[in-house]
């Protein structure tokens, strides 16, 4: 007997997930536990949807593309058993994914492909002062970089995530801790896609706000789903300045225009807290080491043996959200490999 899982929201708080059978009976011994849940929201938003005219009930998820949020169908799940359900999520989704593409909270794209330890979030005064923090560290690849480690710090403990080949977490520094476990009482959740593809979730705050961490091969992403001033007020890196998403310095307020002068002013120094396990690639006071970006046109990657060409990576990348199909393009191309648009 097929499941079908539900999700459930009530007075804008997160509440126990529940599994409804075929048959719409309830086993309450398969419910979700909030940690599992925290690893089962995807992009945020979700609903069961049934036209009036009468049409075929389907499933639909909240997408975002230039204009704002759109409702896209999801055909895999269509007609299944399941209550009328919606679940809220935002457009905006800054942090950094590819290799690496950064965005701010403000929603602006840019790129930076610097190889070194990166301030992606500070942000001391999260939760009357616990602090947060996540660092990343990245690596030249060829003619780009890409993350290869994220670590997330809430308080004093630390969350560490390195992609492929290791595909290893650690907590407070423990390799392989089980999960779903807790970060400084925050839930992590973990979800494996396929062998390519995997997700980790930190939870913040009970309107479904969270950190994701996401693999696809050696790349890793991180991004902030459904920020809150709450949470966020005073927050700076990488991702800009929270109120405005200006590109601004360590002081909060001088504003970086160049991508590679802001990379390098986020790169981790000494008075930055000391996040990853071990020291790797350049470290302050070594700059960042800079990855030599050709222009990626089909002739210059067909003659260093690629073969994906530019109406494949269009092809791959069709189902992706329009803010964020160029990335993707470039991330096929950049990589040979047409899986990578799974990843957005």
């Amino acid at each position: 007997m097929t499941h079908t899982k539900k999700w459930v929201e009530a007075a804008n708080k997160w509440l126990i997930t529940t599994i409804v059978k075929g048959d719409g009976t309830h086993d309450p011994a398969q419910d979700w536990t909030v940690e599992e849940l925290s690893a089962e929201i995807a992009n945020g938003a979700a609903r069961f949807f049934v036209p009036a005219n009468g049409g075929p009930e389907k499933w639909e998820t909240l997408d975002c593309n230039d204009e704002g949020p759109i409702w896209r169908t999801l055909s895999t799940f269509q007609n299944i058993p399941c209550y009328k359900l919606m679940i809220k999520a935002p457009c905006k989704k800054p942090g950094a994914i590819g290799d690496p593409h950064f965005i701010t909270f403000s929603g602006a794209k840019y790129d930076y492909h610097g190889e070194c330890d990166l301030v992606l979030l500070q942000n001391p005064g999260y939760k009357q002062g616990i602090g947060l923090n996540i660092h990343l560290r990245t690596k030249i690849e060829k003619f780009y970089s890409y993350i290869k480690t994220a670590v997330v710090q809430i308080g004093g403990e630390t969350f560490e995530v390195t992609g492929a080949p290791e595909n290893l977490h650690w907590l407070n520094g423990i390799e392989g801790t089980a999960l779903p476990a807790r970060i400084s009482r925050h839930p992590i959740g973990y979800r494996k896609i396929d062998e390519n593809q995997h997700k980790y979730n930190i939870l913040l705050g009970n309107d479904g706000e969270f950190i994701e961490i996401a693999i696809y091969k050696h790349f890793v992403s991180v991004s902030i789903k459904i920020p809150s001033d709450e949470n966020f007020q005073g927050s700076l890196g990488l991702m800009g300045k929270y109120e405005n998403g200006d590109k601004v310095a360590r002081d909060g307020v001088t504003r970086i225009r160049d991508p590679n002068d802001f990379g390098l002013e986020w790169q981790v120094q000494p008075s930055d807290p000391k996040l990853f396990r071990f020291a790797e690639g350049p470290q302050y006071p070594e700059k960042c080491s800079l990855a030599a970006i050709k222009v990626l046109e089909s002739r210059n990657l067909r003659s260093e043996g690629y073969t994906i060409s530019l109406d494949q990576a269009n092809q791959a990348c069709a189902r992706v959200a329009s803010a964020e199909f160029d990335i993707c393009v470039f991330d096929v191309l950049a990589t040979n490999d047409m899986g990578i648009a799974g990843a957005y």
